[in-house]
């Protein structure tokens, strides 16, 4: 599986995005240990318009495509972490 990662502005559209296997490749998510398991993934967003930007996140296999989703279905296929503003 891989890591996505994306950064939402006002209407919706990715702005900035991430796509990653965890711990370059070396950490599939059939090894992870509930509750030991982080990852640090950086997003340049320097280049984008002040405003405020919603953060969501998923996993998906990359070979088919198809986005693994929540135990919670209600949350659909991605979930949404944060959000920031830029001034």
């Amino acid at each position: 599986a891989k890591v996505f990662i994306h950064v939402l502005d006002a209407a919706e559209a990715i702005v900035a995005q991430s796509d990653a296997r965890p711990g370059g490749g070396a950490l599939p998510p059939g090894n992870w240990i509930p509750g030991r398991c982080s990852e640090t993934i950086t997003l340049d967003v320097g280049t984008l318009a002040p405003g405020r930007y919603r953060v969501a996140l998923g996993l998906y296999d990359p070979e088919s495509g198809a986005r693994w989703l929540p135990d919670d279905a209600s949350l659909g296929d991605r979930l949404f972490v944060g959000e920031f503003a830029l001034d």
